[in-house]
C-alpha cells in the first residue's frame, strides 16, 4: 500500500486531508477543467486574484493593455462563470473604462481554489481516471490520493496526488499553478526521500512550457505545462515504468 511504502521511507502519514477531493461537486469541477483550458488568456486576471487573497479581497483590474480576445475571456470567466458560482460577489464590468470591480469573499474554499486548487482537481481527476482503468485492464487493485500530509524528521510536506497500483511503484504528482514558481530545490528534495527521483515524480506547472527538457533533465522527473495530452501521456509512462520495473 502507498502508507507501507511511505513508512518504509521513514515517513508518517496523517489523511486529515485526503477526503477533500470527494467533497468536490461537478459543477466546481468544471469550473477548474474551464481555467486549465483557457489558462492561456485568464492568467493575468488569475493571478491578480490571488495577490488580492492577501490583502482585502477588493478588486480593481484593469483590461486596458489586453487583448480583445483576452477581454472576452476574463469577462466571461468573471462575470458568467466565477460570480454565479460564489467566487467573486458584487462584479461590476465598467465596459468604458475596461475595468472589472469585484470583491473575493472570505470563504476557505475560494481562497484555496483561487490560489491553486483548481490544478490539484484537474491532476487528482486526471490520474483517477487514467489509473483506475489500467487497474480494470490488469485486474488489480489501486489507490490514489490528494492532500496526503506526510513527516519525516520533524518535517510537514503535503503531497498533492499520489497513486500506486498493487503491482507497481508508488507515484507522485506535484501541481503548482503560479507561473513563477522556481522553489526547485524543496520539490526536489521531497522526491528524494520519497524515492520517487528519479521515474515517479511529475511536476505539473503553466511556467514550464520552454523549459521542460531542461526541467526534465536536469531532475530526472517528468515535467508538463497545461497541456493535457501530455500530461496524459507522461502519467502513462509513469505507471508503464512503476510496472515493468
Amino acid at each position: 500500500t502507498i502508507e507501507e511504502y511511505l513508512n518504509a521511507h521513514g515517513f508518517t502519514v496523517d489523511y486529515s486531508r485526503a477526503g477533500e477531493y470527494d467533497l468536490v461537486c461537478n459543477s466546481v469541477k468544471d469550473i477548474a477543467e474551464y481555467i486549465f483550458e483557457n489558462h492561456d488568456h485568464i492568467s493575468d486576471f488569475l493571478g491578480f486574484l490571488r495577490i488580492k487573497l492577501a490583502k482585502d479581497g477588493f478588486v480593481s483590474y484593469s483590461m486596458e493593455r489586453l487583448s480583445a480576445e483576452e477581454k472576452e475571456t476574463i469577462i466571461k470567466f468573471a462575470k458568467e462563470i466565477l460570480t454565479p458560482n460564489g467566487l467573486l460577489s458584487n462584479t461590476y464590468i465598467n465596459y468604458n473604462s475596461n475595468l472589472i470591480t469585484c470583491n473575493i469573499p472570505g470563504a476557505k474554499r475560494i481562497h484555496s481554489f483561487i490560489a491553486g486548487g483548481w490544478l490539484e482537481i484537474i491532476a487528482r481527476q486526471t490520474v483517477e481516471e487514467i489509473v483506475s482503468k489500467r487497474a480494470q485492464e490488469l485486474g488489480v487493485d489501486y489507490q490514489v490520493f490528494s492532500n496526503l500530509m506526510v513527516s519525516k524528521e520533524g518535517k510537514l510536506h503535503e503531497l498533492d496526488v499520489v497513486f500506486k497500483l498493487t503491482n507497481g511503484r508508488m507515484c507522485w504528482i506535484e501541481a503548482k499553478s503560479s507561473p513563477k514558481y522556481n522553489d526547485f530545490n524543496t520539490f526536489y528534495q521531497v522526491g528524494v526521500d520519497l524515492a520517487t527521483i528519479p521515474t515517479y515524480t511529475l511536476l505539473l506547472y503553466p511556467g514550464a512550457d520552454k523549459h521542460i527538457p531542461s526541467i526534465c533533465y536536469f531532475y530526472d522527473i517528468y515535467c508538463c505545462n497545461l497541456d493535457k495530452t501530455l500530461f496524459i501521456s507522461q502519467i502513462n509512462e509513469m505507471l508503464n515504468k512503476s510496472i515493468n520495473n
